[in-house]
């Protein structure tokens, strides 16, 4: 079980969050920099996703090809802390997974603060598997606007009914709105914030991410800077509120 099972939560944990997208058009106005433009006091406010609301991307993983779904399906509480409901699905689906995934988003950040999952091993015995998550922002994500910076250390609690202990991850990332671009992708044209991730003691970006309003701020784009060349793509999106 245990092989299985963190082999695809990991490929899992990779495709959703990391939340995701891909070859960019240039606004008219151009792409500016954070270090030469004072940040924009209108900035996109955080969203309300609403029931029904679905995202498709297409994403290459590992030189894999996938297709992630997002469904909000209800709302709820992890922890005190307020969330939307999602159901996560992956086709081709990971070997083991047995229906969807389940996501919590906070509603105050969109950030992924819990996961829930059931693997099947080869002797037919089913394991259940939560993935908790908790941040620290040194200011909150939003308003995004152009030049703004923050910072963002992560713990992350792994409890799997196949493992005896839990496991416990924390890093650190400082993230760049670096400014806007035109993304056109297979679900339309979108004004993007070009959000850049540097991991901590690293002065290389580590993954860039294109946030439209457009889309609830699901990624539009996301694309990793190391050498896998990880990208995702949003092929749809429907929203029962426009």
């Amino acid at each position: 079980m245990r092989n299985v099972a963190e082999i695809n939560a990991k490929v899992c944990w990779i495709v959703t969050i990391i939340t995701v997208v891909f070859m960019t058009l240039l606004l008219n106005l151009g792409c500016y920099s954070a270090n030469t433009v004072s940040p924009n006091t209108d900035g996109m406010q955080l969203p309300e996703l609403n029931i029904g609301d679905t995202w498709t991307w297409a994403s290459r993983i590992d030189r894999d090809h996938l297709e992630l779904t997002y469904k909000v399906v209800g709302e709820d509480k992890v922890e005190g802390q307020s969330c939307y409901v999602i159901q996560a699905s992956m086709v081709p689906s990971p070997p083991g997974i047995i229906g969807e995934q389940i996501m919590m988003l906070s509603n105050q950040t969109l950030d992924v603060i819990r996961m829930q999952s059931q693997w099947e091993s080869g002797d037919g015995s089913i394991g259940e598997e939560t993935v908790t998550l908790s941040y620290s922002y040194s200011e909150s994500p939003y308003p995004l606007n152009i030049g703004k910076v923050w910072e963002v250390i992560k713990t992350e609690e792994d409890i799997a009914s196949w493992r005896e202990e839990p496991l416990i991850f924390e890093s650190s990332s400082r993230y760049e709105v670096q400014c806007k671009e035109d993304i056109t992708v297979a679900a339309g044209s979108f004004k993007c914030f070009k959000v850049v991730r540097y991991d901590h003691g690293s002065d290389q970006p580590s993954n860039i991410t294109w946030l439209s309003d457009e889309t609830k701020y699901l990624p539009v784009k996301w694309e990793d800077m190391d050498d896998a060349g990880n990208v995702m793509e949003l092929n749809s999106y429907y929203s029962l509120g426009d």
